[in-house]
């Protein structure tokens, strides 16, 4: 069984108990026999914390992947930034808005902090075709999170309710038909990217990299301080970004048994995991969105 921990903690005077009572409901009030916090990230303002509890209480606290980040805070502007960009980068971005506005009559961005029931459906099925058209193609390493019940569930209820100010889709729409999005977390100072993708029917018109203009320029008009693309070091993120943090897991398990199955899953060759999760998603992709 899964269970999804967010910890959030306000900075004040109060953080480190507050802290340290969230960290033994999770080590001591949860049955399990294997305990993975992961996404722990370089950059949190709780950060400290976790290094310290994981020193005292003795549990294994690695880093395991970079995530690459847009510091604005040295350029004046959005066209400051964009002009800093490479010719070839900037050159692609002109000839793919160009090639945009000739085939549609309507190009739009649609910036939505009110996220419902219904976007998550259409985001959902646009992962779930642009996963099969990636398998078809023989790409299997990429994972779906809406193809699993439980997922799919706890991605509706997160970002269907609570506080809509903390965060918002956008919509690459032409001709009304949305052929792109991200969804993206807020706060007051930046915008970190959670899930996106594109409709595999329109990928010739790279529809991530004209996303990622307008939200450059959307980070200025609101005075954000930096874009954080999370966890990955994909080569296309190495063309935005001029920052870098690491993400950390913090990992506990009980038994020896479930010791030895997480050290034999750590050691198996990555063809063999491969070929095991593909099976396992072609199965899902079957059923579809079950949100």
């Amino acid at each position: 069984m899964e269970i999804f921990l967010i910890i959030s903690i306000e900075q004040d005077e109060n953080r480190e108990e507050i802290f340290k009572s969230l960290i033994d409901f999770a080590l001591n009030d949860i049955s399990y026999d294997y305990l993975g916090l992961g996404q722990i990230n370089s950059y949190y303002p709780n950060f400290d914390l976790w290094q310290k509890y994981a020193e005292s209480l003795n549990l294994k606290f690695q880093s395991y992947r970079e995530c690459h980040k847009i510091q604005l805070s040295g350029f004046k502007s959005s066209d400051d930034y964009i002009n800093q960009l490479s010719k070839n980068l900037k050159k692609d971005l002109r000839r793919l808005q160009n090639k945009l506005e000739r085939d549609f009559d309507k190009v739009e961005y649609v910036f939505k902090k009110d996220i419902t029931e219904k976007d998550i459906e259409i985001v959902a099925n646009m992962n779930i075709k642009r996963q099969k058209d990636l398998m078809e193609k023989g790409i299997n390493d990429r994972f779906c999170y809406f193809i699993e019940k439980g997922k799919a569930n706890f991605i509706k209820d997160y970002f269907c309710n609570g506080n809509p100010e903390s965060k918002m889709i956008v919509y690459l729409k032409c001709n009304n038909v949305p052929i792109a999005y991200d969804i993206v977390l807020l706060n007051k100072k930046s915008i970190s990217f959670w899930n996106g993708t594109i409709d595999p029917d329109y990928e010739k018109y790279s529809p991530t990299k004209l996303l990622m203009i307008e939200f450059i320029k959307y980070a200025f008009e609101n005075k954000l301080d930096y874009i954080d693309f999370l966890r990955g070091d994909d080569p296309y993120k190495l063309q935005w970004t001029n920052d870098m943090s690491l993400n950390y897991n913090l990992t506990k398990t009980k038994s020896l048994k479930v010791k030895l199955a997480y050290l034999y899953k750590e050691h198996m060759p990555e063809s063999v995991l491969q070929k095991l999760n593909s099976n396992n998603i072609r199965a899902l992709l079957d059923e579809g969105y079950q949100g």
